[in-house]
């Protein structure tokens, strides 16, 4: 799976997640400063990945994910461990 692709489509949750369909989501835009999501909105992030790419992020793994790059290289590490 390609890392772009991952990227692209944790944008898409983002934008569902944060109720904005226009939200414009760079890769390493700060998820909590700069686009104000907040922790609810963090965990149905997380758990919205988590179901599409059938992988679990602990809480503390979730904690440490400030941005989109952050969360792609942690789902491609959680895919290459299955």
């Amino acid at each position: 799976m390609k890392r772009e692709s991952i990227i692209e489509r944790m944008s898409d949750i983002l934008k569902k997640v944060m109720f904005n369909e226009s939200l414009v989501v760079q890769p390493d835009d700060d998820l909590r400063a700069k686009l104000g999501m907040d922790s609810m909105g963090a965990v149905e992030f997380v758990s919205t990945v988590e179901s599409e790419y059938k992988i679990k992020i602990t809480e503390e793994e979730l904690n440490n994910i400030g941005t989109l790059n952050e969360a792609a290289d942690l789902v491609l590490q959680k895919l290459s461990e299955k």
